[in-house]
């Protein structure tokens, strides 16, 4: 009879057993997720700065804004 029966299933420990892999693969989707965020967002707004800056001109963007009427009081 005990040939035919399937067996128990083991519920002794089951959290304990499982953490484990669970946290191996939280942790690696989260760094996984972390690297595509720096990668696509981080990276290229620090680029967009950077080429931002580099093509700045304070005193042209002043002279704009003055000609446009920015700093007249009411």
């Amino acid at each position: 009879m005990s040939a035919t029966a399937a067996g128990r299933p083991v519920l002794k420990n089951l959290t304990r057993a499982r953490v484990p892999k669970a946290g191996l693969i939280g942790f690696s989707i989260a760094a996984a997720a972390a690297l595509v965020v720096k990668h696509f967002v981080s990276d290229k707004h620090k680029d967009d700065m950077r080429t931002f800056y580099n093509n700045y001109d304070p005193e042209r963007d002043y002279a704009r804004m003055k000609a446009s009427g920015v700093f007249k009081s009411l």
